[in-house]
């Protein structure tokens, strides 16, 4: 009887150490596994934060596109690109004073003929008069060729000789400052002068104009009624 109860104890004691074992084996494995767990996530949070950091350098170089295609717009945008003259006014385009022919010449004489014959100074109508001469000097000054120096030239030649350089000298001042208001003033106002003008045919708004044009025969005009 004795030996029973001392193999009973004996296995009680076996089941019991063989229970501690495995319940220690069991919380070995789950202590292994959430290590394993927490160090998973913390590799994926520091993945995470890796990938995500360059998001700063994302959206910098979003900017940078942002900003230069804000800056190709303003280079391009007819509101704050600044006016050019029309092909035919660029140096490369402009006829060399030694290659300048009578032809040439002509529709300067042209021009200053119009202008002569149209403006009028202190008489009935005569700033309608002046906004016809004005829109056919601007249009005038697209088309033609002849450097503004050249124009003064012929000009200058071409008043002394045949109109009255005090007259002209009025009837250019007169012209050049209705041109300016032309090309500066409101579109509806500028076409209703026009069309009282009678010449609503015009190259209005006359996109590549060269003021220098009428200002060189107004030089022209001062000089010869100062007799230079």
């Amino acid at each position: 009887m004795n030996l029973k109860k001392r193999l009973a104890a004996t296995l009680v004691a076996v089941l019991a150490i063989s229970t501690i074992a495995a319940c220690g084996k069991k919380n070995n494995a789950s202590s292994e596994k959430s290590s394993s767990v927490s160090s998973l996530i913390s590799d994926v949070k520091v993945t995470s934060e890796s990938s995500v950091a360059p998001s700063s350098d994302v959206k910098s170089s979003g900017n940078d596109k942002s900003e230069s295609i804000s800056s190709e717009k303003s280079s391009t945008d007819p509101e704050t690109s600044s006016e050019s003259l029309s092909p035919n006014r660029a140096s490369s385009a402009l006829i060399p004073s030694n290659q300048i022919t009578e032809a040439d010449e002509e529709t300067v004489y042209n021009a200053l003929e119009y202008i002569a014959g149209t403006v009028e100074i202190g008489t009935a109508g005569s700033s309608l008069k002046t906004v016809d001469a004005a829109s056919y000097t601007l249009d005038f000054s697209i088309i033609t060729n002849i450097s503004n120096e050249d124009i003064e030239r012929i000009s200058k030649e071409y008043i002394s000789g045949v109109f009255e350089p005090n007259q002209f000298k009025e009837q250019m001042d007169a012209l050049v400052a209705c041109a300016k208001e032309l090309v500066s003033g409101d579109k509806k106002e500028v076409k209703e002068r026009l069309e009282e003008a009678g010449v609503p045919d015009s190259d209005y708004p006359w996109n590549g104009y060269d003021m220098g044009v009428l200002e060189a025969m107004q030089k022209a005009a001062t000089a010869a009624a100062e007799g230079k």
